[in-house]
């Protein structure tokens, strides 16, 4: 995992509320997942206080990091 990632994820509020989780190998995935032409990586996470899986993306030109799922609502079901 990069180090820029896991920085991003261990630090600060982000490293309090969730783990890096290693269930899956590979454990992250990168990519340009939000079509800016910069590599991104989408990391397997759990929240500390439910125990819930998700994805944490970190965006490689900023650094921001969005979570999906782990405690974290993605969408609303369509009908």
């Amino acid at each position: 995992m990069p180090d820029a990632v896991k920085k991003a994820l261990t630090n600060g509020t982000m490293g309090k509320k969730y783990d890096l989780s290693f269930r899956v190998k590979p454990s992250f995935l990168t990519g340009d997942f939000n079509g800016d032409g910069k590599m991104d990586t989408a990391v397997l996470i759990k929240e500390r206080s439910t125990g819930k899986i998700g994805i944490a993306i970190v965006y490689g030109t900023t650094g921001q990091v969005t979570i999906l799922g782990a405690g974290i609502g993605i969408g609303q079901r369509r009908r």
